[in-house]
């Protein structure tokens, strides 16, 4: 809803804008969820609470991002296009998220049939193999009694199969999943986070803000409040506190602050700069949906494989072997 919300406000004029008149027509005109959020927002406004904490955004990682959307709208008297960049954001990793999950009925249903599929094998044939061995030989071998305890154990065994396959791939889930501090370890929500800094930082070099303010904006929500001073402002674009503005970005700050570039061609730069990120962001999106169940498949084959040769064919090959070498002797 408030994804919906900002949306809303994001598709009003820029330089008209008027926060609690805006809030106070999407209630009226809105259907009831959205205008119920609407006037709630408008009335905390009107007794003076932050607009960041009107929201009520209880994840840490949004309220960073949409914090900063906010402040740098605020100082550039872009709010609406801040707030529609970061709904933007929001609408499109969730399309991305939907995809993902789409993806994952083919790999858990493979998933479950291959753990149904062991298990049925196993409870059902190392019974058949300890009988056949019986017909031939009165002491069983260690590695059948091994079998019979698996067969006892078959419902571990088969929380054993799954785990091992539903670890590589929660392992790859993990890094694609942001991290408390806001900062992501890989993968298109990082992508579209950093092309979202980019396009904050081009609202505020072409409202010809300093450098200096435009690094506060930048840095504000990602490193402590004890770092972000003026004797550490060259040393926090140099460094990587500033997780979420790619190096090029940073670099381009370098160029307009030392005067080898203009604000207009700057602003152009980092344009086309968020374009390419946020492309390579839905290119990652698509090999996510496209990764997935091909690495679940290879992660199945394997256990398959191995599952098969150690608790049937092996056993069957051993077998057959020590039956041929007591006929031959």
């Amino acid at each position: 809803m408030l994804i919906k919300l900002c949306q809303a406000l994001g598709c009003q004029a820029p330089h008209k804008f008027s926060l609690v008149k805006q809030l106070r027509e999407l209630a009226k005109s809105s259907d009831s969820e959205l205008a119920s959020v609407a006037g709630s927002v408008a009335d905390q406004l009107q007794s003076g609470r932050p607009f960041i904490d009107s929201l009520g955004l209880a994840h840490a990682t949004q309220r960073n991002e949409l914090a900063a959307c906010i402040r740098v709208g605020e100082a550039t008297d872009q709010l609406s296009v801040t707030l529609r960049q970061w709904a933007t954001m929001q609408t499109a990793n969730t399309e991305s998220e939907r995809a993902l999950r789409a993806a994952l009925i083919y790999p858990v249903g493979l998933v479950m049939t291959t753990w149904i599929s062991i298990t049925w094998a196993s409870w059902r044939l190392i019974p058949e193999i300890a009988k056949t061995y019986s017909l031939f030989f009165q002491d069983f071998p260690t590695w059948i009694l091994w079998l019979l305890f698996l067969r006892q154990q078959i419902w571990w065994l088969g929380i054993l199969i799954v785990g091992s396959m539903v670890l590589p791939t929660a392992l790859w889930f993990r890094k694609q999943l942001p991290l408390r501090s806001g900062t992501t370890l890989g993968g298109f929500r990082r992508l579209r986070l950093e092309a979202l800094c980019i396009r904050l930082t081009q609202l505020q070099i072409v409202a010809h803000r300093p450098v200096k303010e435009i690094l506060e904006n930048c840095i504000s929500n990602t490193v402590p409040e004890q770092c972000a001073d003026d004797e550490n402002l060259t040393g926090l674009i140099l460094d990587q506190y500033i997780s979420h503005l790619p190096t090029e970005a940073r670099m381009l700050l370098h160029f307009v602050e030392s005067g080898l570039l203009s604000p207009s061609d700057t602003a152009e730069e980092l344009g086309q700069l968020a374009s390419l990120i946020e492309c390579h962001a839905n290119d990652a999106s698509d090999r996510n949906v496209r990764f997935l169940p091909m690495l679940v498949s290879i992660i199945v084959g394997v256990v398959v494989l191995i599952a098969y040769i150690g608790l049937i064919y092996l056993p069957w090959v051993m077998l057959l072997t020590r039956i041929g070498e007591e006929a031959g002797s």
